[in-house]
């Protein structure tokens, strides 16, 4: 399987073989969220708009299931009133302190070594 990151230019979309000068970016585009879930490759780089009155965990799991490339980045914005927050699976390590949730907040990880998170 060849992975594929996707650009933004010009108002437009491309996809770039990994290995050909491909870097991941953010894609502008809302990763609605209702409920509680595993990160995946596609949320790197985006945010994730967690909207429900109930928790919702955001887990991140093993490299190998994630499947990340490198650093990625992954932010939540809190629109709910449901507290939002990041979860480390078995096998992966989350470093820092935790915010606390709150409505209308943001806050983010990112991918600092092999199964390794660190909050920022």
């Amino acid at each position: 399987m060849e992975f594929v990151n996707v650009y933004s230019t010009g108002g437009g979309i491309r996809k770039v073989p990994v290995g050909q000068g491909a870097v991941e970016v953010a894609s502008n585009v809302p990763l609605p969220v209702t409920a509680t879930r595993t990160l995946v490759q596609d949320d790197t780089g985006g945010v994730l708009t967690c909207n429900s009155g109930s928790a919702i965990v955001i887990t991140i799991p093993v490299d190998t299931i994630g499947k990340w490339l490198g650093n990625a980045a992954i932010a939540i914005y809190q629109a709910g009133a449901g507290a939002s927050s990041f979860a480390a699976d078995d096998g992966v390590t989350l470093r820092g302190t935790p915010p606390t949730p709150a409505q209308y907040a943001t806050h983010a990880i990112m991918r600092v070594g092999v199964n390794e998170w660190v909050y920022l």
